[in-house]
């Protein structure tokens, strides 16, 4: 199962659109993830990477805290 991690999740999607932007502007790899909840809310959700193995995960989790003071959720690729 591959992994991604999310570095945030806005009701806003210029806000969203910052986080991304800064993401990648450090060198990670990002993308925005556009999902309506149950709610029928907007959301959009910044992930970055794919990981095979959550070792790899949790390396690129420590290095965007340590670098840019996210803490990012480690969440499953398809899944909110």
């Amino acid at each position: 199962m591959a992994i991604a991690l999310q570095a945030g999740a806005f009701l806003n999607q210029a806000n969203a659109n910052k986080m991304n932007a800064k993401l990648i502007k450090n060198g990670f790899d990002s993308r925005v993830l556009i999902l309506k909840d149950s709610r029928d809310r907007t959301w959009y959700l910044v992930r970055s990477g794919s990981y095979t193995n959550r070792d790899g995960a949790q390396k690129a989790c420590l290095s965007l805290k340590q670098n840019l003071g996210i803490k990012p959720l480690i969440r499953p690729v398809g899944t909110w």
